[in-house]
């Protein structure tokens, strides 16, 4: 829901201006940008229902939410996005803000709820953010043709781009090196994205 509502907004013309997403018209254009803007609304406010709602344990509920307003605020994607719109030359900076963040969170967010000790969660969150950002850089080399200033692969060029995603997946797996067999389908999903 957070990453549905960034993408909604992001695509607005105060934004980054996109008509399309995933080859359809992007949500203001269908419905307007009013109705775009409160959409984007509902699916973060509604993020924070399903956490209130849905974790019995009240205090791994408030934990979630906490964890998941510090990735989406100031301190994360809202702040990443403001970044990207001022026109930071630190790309990684804005990556990590607004598209590992979230990776992040969500591994961050499956430890708590999974009844992790802290130097799990720890071990989760840093997987989730050196994954995040290694999943930027390998989108980023997917589509390499996008004229962005924020693109990896425009900054660094393709053999250093694939140079640092290679390194950093090895440091979300490295991350994992306290878990056993139970973190082997994250092992794989590093592995497979390469």
């Amino acid at each position: 829901m957070v990453h549905v509502f960034s993408l909604i907004h992001d695509d607005l013309p105060v934004m980054d201006d996109d008509a399309m997403r995933r080859g359809k018209p992007s949500n203001h254009k269908v419905f307007g940008e009013a109705e775009a803007i409160l959409a984007g609304d509902a699916l973060l406010a509604f993020a924070f229902q399903i956490l209130g709602s849905e974790i019995s344990d009240r205090r791994v509920a408030a934990d979630c939410c906490l964890g998941l307003a510090s990735a989406a605020g100031a301190t994360g994607l809202c702040g990443g996005q403001s970044l990207d719109l001022k026109g930071s030359r630190d790309i990684e900076l804005v990556h990590r803000m607004k598209t590992a963040v979230l990776f992040e969170a969500s591994a961050h967010l499956g430890a708590l709820t999974g009844g992790g000790t802290a130097a799990q969660v720890r071990s989760l969150q840093a997987f989730g953010l050196s994954f995040g950002i290694a999943f930027q850089i390998l989108d980023d080399l997917k589509d390499i043709h996008r004229k962005d200033e924020t693109s990896f692969v425009n900054r660094f060029g393709k053999q250093e781009s694939r140079k640092r995603a290679t390194k950093l997946m090895g440091t979300a797996v490295q991350a994992l090196k306290s878990f056993g067999p139970e973190a082997d389908l994250l092992r794989t999903l590093a592995k497979s994205i390469l």
